[in-house]
Parts: C-alpha cells; structure tokens; sequence
C-alpha cells in the first residue's frame, strides 16, 4: 500500500476508536439506508411501475440472496 492509504487508515482507525457505540450503530444504520436507496433505484430502472410490496420483496432477494 502506499504511505497515504497507510496514513488514511490509521486515522481512520483513530476516528473510529473514538466513538462511541452509539455512534458507531448510527453510521452503520445511515450506511444501510444508503445501500437500501442505491438498490431500490437500481430495480425500478428495470421495473419502473413496480409495486412496493413488489420493491420491498426485490430489495430482500439482492440484500440476501
């Protein structure tokens, strides 16, 4: 690796030692909901008058298949 994602990485690693837990579970749950936006965009580009019932099924199958 180079020496500035070495340096990137041990300051991250600082920052994150540093929070809470409370706010290490916010990050990973706005994270989610980013993820869970990108993937609901992606299926109604291929099936734009889907349903949400439809979407929310969808979505389970990517996250979890």
């Amino acid at each position: 690796m180079s020496k500035f994602t070495d340096e990137a990485e041990i300051r991250r690693d600082e920052i994150y030692r540093s929070m809470s837990g409370e706010q290490k579970l916010r990050i990973a749950y706005e994270l989610y909901l980013f993820a869970r936006k990108i993937v609901e965009s992606s299926i109604r580009e291929y099936f734009p008058d889907i349903s949400s019932e439809e979407l929310g099924k969808k979505t389970i199958e990517r996250f979890y298949r």
